[in-house]
């Protein structure tokens, strides 16, 4: 594959969808209705990217700007998590589309997933996470014309 980084009509758009997916994760964190005032994990774990054809382009990374203090223990791979390291992790593990470009947004933090489906706390309460970015995305898959909105779950697009 050729380099991107080369084609600055491609680098131009590859770092519009960038600052769009940077929006998202924003407003999504801004949206969100979970406590936010305990170790900052699920906040640090928001993240997005673009990719080109089944590629990740580093630079499009983005992050949250704080950083959580201290990890989270999660109790289903036994290890203390930090959310930054998850969503880097999930972002440079993620099997993209191959014959494209793909921007993802996403949580990684282990707890987001149980959080919104209401299967985290005994109450059954069910919280905003990044649900809500999915009215983002389609308001630019709108823009776009040939692209589509898919969920990731687990990793996998649905």
């Amino acid at each position: 594959m050729a380099d991107i980084r080369k084609d600055s009509v491609l680098m131009t758009f590859v770092n519009e969808l960038a600052e769009r997916g940077n929006k998202i994760i924003k407003s999504a964190y801004a949206r969100s209705d979970y406590s936010k005032n305990k170790t900052q994990n699920l906040h640090d774990s928001y993240g997005s990217a673009v990719y080109y054809k089944g590629k990740l382009i580093e630079s499009s990374i983005r992050y949250m700007d704080e950083k959580a203090s201290v990890g989270r223990f999660n109790m289903y791979d036994g290890e203390v998590q930090k959310g930054r390291n998850e969503i880097a992790k999930f972002l440079r593990k993620y099997k993209a589309i191959e014959n494209g470009m793909e921007l993802v947004v996403a949580v990684a933090m282990f707890y987001a997933r149980p959080l919104e489906e209401g299967t985290y706390a005994k109450n059954g309460r069910k919280w905003k996470v990044i649900s809500m970015a999915e009215d983002e995305l389609r308001k630019l898959q709108s823009e776009i014309k040939g692209s589509s909105v898919n969920t990731i779950r687990k990793g996998k697009r649905e």
